[in-house]
């Protein structure tokens, strides 16, 4: 999924919390920010050092057990030090587990869901396993606003824009 469609689900994600009590109204603008920077984090590698292709397999920022690990220690330090920092740990780890769960519909990779342990890829749809190391931007943007899963990011992303503006 694209940066925009994981956008989407953390504002429809955070809209939700807030309108069933979960989240506190009071904290709106800064809970829709904080949903919008998280629901990308898996993907921080990409910016980072530049892994665009082979980010889901080859990084641990795009690993479910480093996110297990990672939150574990925020959850027990905002337990433990700083109890007002729950709801947005609570909102990051809803966003990241969102992140993966989009990710598992994936066109050329998948998802590690038990990595480190194993690189096994697990997607929803079949993958279309290419060599990372050729495949352009370019053929990848053509592969990806051919397949099927653009409507799916297109209506995540219009609805994204409905939950912000209403």
């Amino acid at each position: 999924m694209s940066t925009p469609s994981h956008v989407a689900a953390g504002i429809i994600l955070t809209k939700y919390l807030i309108s069933r009590g979960l989240l506190p109204a009071d904290l709106q603008t800064q809970l829709y920010l904080t949903s919008a920077l998280t629901a990308n984090l898996p993907d921080l590698d990409a910016i980072l050092f530049g892994q665009i292709y082979t980010h889901r397999d080859n990084s641990p920022f795009h690993y479910p057990f480093t996110w297990w690990l990672i939150f574990t220690t925020c959850f027990l330090i905002a337990l433990l030090e700083a109890r007002w920092l729950l709801p947005y740990v609570y909102l990051a780890l809803g966003n990241v587990f969102l992140h993966f769960l989009m990710d598992t519909f994936g066109v050329n990779s998948g998802i590690c869901w038990f990595a480190p342990f194993s690189k096994k890829e697990y997607s929803f749809l079949s993958l279309k396993m290419e060599d990372p190391n050729k495949l352009t931007y370019g053929r990848w943007l053509v592969e990806y606003l051919h397949h099927p899963i653009m409507i799916l990011e297109i209506s995540l992303t219009l609805a994204g824009l409905w939950a912000i503006l209403t």
